[in-house]
């Protein structure tokens, strides 16, 4: 792979991994403490104190706004004014603006209950959904022994995290129980093998979903059984080249697209796909891709190039 890392980028990369070893409370077992330190180091989580990462607390809405809307640089907002339990001088506002902004959280009986629990059903839920999961089994989940627990409005975002292989039905669920901090950012973990937040020319991909932040990000003659993911953070052109991956998912600007995809997704207010030579192949769950826009957004396009089915 080929990027260019400023020293300013290494500073913070030092200060990331200084800060994780300062909290006494990391998880003891391998794959939390994993899920914990990306999650500090790729700046989606912070300590509730300089010293205490509180990995067995429960997630609070609010807390997994923020999660959610760092991962993805969301920068739009949403008027949330109406929300009488909202604070506009507390930590969350910004982050609950812009978590409603994308759709990943909405009001309950009119209020937003931004320090309330949320369990691991409404959590896996908002995760398909900002992921704009497409691909499942519809008895993925019956792996879990309390899959009969799951509610129904849930089962088939829960579905799309099992078959995604995000997480793994084995044990119990327990769906309405709160998520814990270590829990969510297992998900996550698992759900972004790596953020690319420099500009430059990339040519391995991990085998695994990647996001990317930044403008001026080019991926040539790459390959990957995951997703490129092109974030809400992102307004100009992105260049994805001689590229096979399961697809391209357009959340922010345009992209320049060619090779070999599942899917190419446009699916939010002001992105395009700009189509090269590119072959749609069958997805991981045996469907026959596509090309999409979502029309319910604005100015969501498609410009059309060779395309070989």
């Amino acid at each position: 792979m080929k990027k260019i890392i400023s020293m300013a980028m290494v500073i913070v990369m030092l200060l990331s991994i200084s800060t994780v070893y300062a909290f006494t409370d990391m998880p003891t077992d391998q794959k939390s403490a994993t899920a914990m330190e990306n999650a500090v180091k790729n700046g989606l989580l912070n300590g509730v104190s300089e010293t205490s990462i509180a990995p067995n607390d429960s997630l609070t809405r609010a807390q997994m706004a923020a999660i959610i809307t760092r991962c993805l640089g969301v920068t739009k907002t949403a008027d949330v004014s109406a929300f009488p339990d909202l604070v506009k001088t507390e930590w969350y506002y910004d982050s609950i603006q812009k978590a409603v902004a994308i759709g990943a959280l909405n009001g309950s009986d009119g209020k937003m209950l931004p320090d309330t629990e949320i369990t691991v059903e409404q959590a896996f839920t908002v995760v398909a959904r900002v992921f704009d999961l497409q691909y499942k089994k519809d008895d993925a989940s019956n792996g879990f022994a309390d899959a009969s627990k799951i509610s129904d409005w849930a089962k088939d975002s829960i579905n799309k995290i099992v078959f995604g292989g995000y997480w793994e039905a084995t044990g119990n669920l327990n769906p309405q129980k709160p998520i814990t901090r270590a829990e969510f950012a297992i998900l996550m973990d698992n759900m972004v093998k790596e953020y690319i937040t420099q500009p430059g020319t990339y040519n391995t991909l991990p085998n695994g979903n990647v996001v990317i932040k930044c403008e001026g990000v080019t991926i040539s003659s790459a390959s990957t059984t995951g997703d490129i993911y092109i974030a809400d953070a992102v307004t100009g052109t992105t260049v994805v080249e001689n590229t096979t991956a399961e697809r391209v998912v357009i959340r922010g600007g345009s992209c320049k697209v060619s090779g070999t995809f599942g899917w190419v997704r446009a699916v939010e207010d002001n992105t395009k796909i700009i189509l090269g030579n590119v072959q749609i192949k069958e997805t991981k769950d045996g469907s026959k891709g596509k090309i999409y826009s979502d029309k319910t957004k604005t100015n969501c396009k498609i410009d059309l190039g060779k395309i070989k089915l």
